[in-house]
């Protein structure tokens, strides 16, 4: 399980990191959106962050803490945002920039906080020690740094 998850935050990390710090050479330089208009878009996305693990996180509390199927739909919705994007980038607006990144945030943000924090402290809460806790979100969290830095 905690390969699993580690795996899993791999991706997640890699893909944020490699999102929110390409991003804006990519609005500025390719699409020749003004620093202004950049920093609002990728703002909306830590909006969508928030929004996305408080709703997310309570409808996996719902699911008696099954986290796998909000994961999956989260990885499904973000792989589905970001085909859109690729295809049809040229011809978004501002506006349209805000409503992706928005959506995006809201799916893989909440995907990299789940991964990050909610499972690991499931995992270790099976275990019945604060120790194998740590341990265990010491171990996810160092596969998905080796990620952030592929990114």
């Amino acid at each position: 399980k905690v390969l699993l998850y580690g795996l899993t935050f791999f991706s997640a990390k890699f893909s944020v990191y490699a999102l929110l710090l390409w991003m804006p050479l990519f609005l500025g330089g390719q699409l020749g959106y003004t620093q202004d208009v950049v920093a609002n878009i990728l703002s909306v996305y830590e909006i969508g962050v928030i929004c996305g693990t408080l709703i997310l996180g309570y409808i996996s509390d719902l699911t008696y803490s099954r986290r796998s199927p909000v994961g999956i739909t989260c990885i499904t919705m973000s792989s589905l945002i970001s085909f859109i994007i690729y295809n049809y980038y040229s011809s978004f607006s501002p506006v349209i920039w805000t409503v992706w990144m928005f959506s995006l945030g809201f799916f893989l943000g909440t995907l990299h906080h789940m991964c990050c924090v909610t499972c690991p402290a499931d995992i270790g809460r099976e275990q019945r020690s604060k120790r194998a806790t740590a341990t265990i979100v010491g171990i996810i969290d160092g596969i998905g740094t080796a990620g952030s830095g592929v990114g």
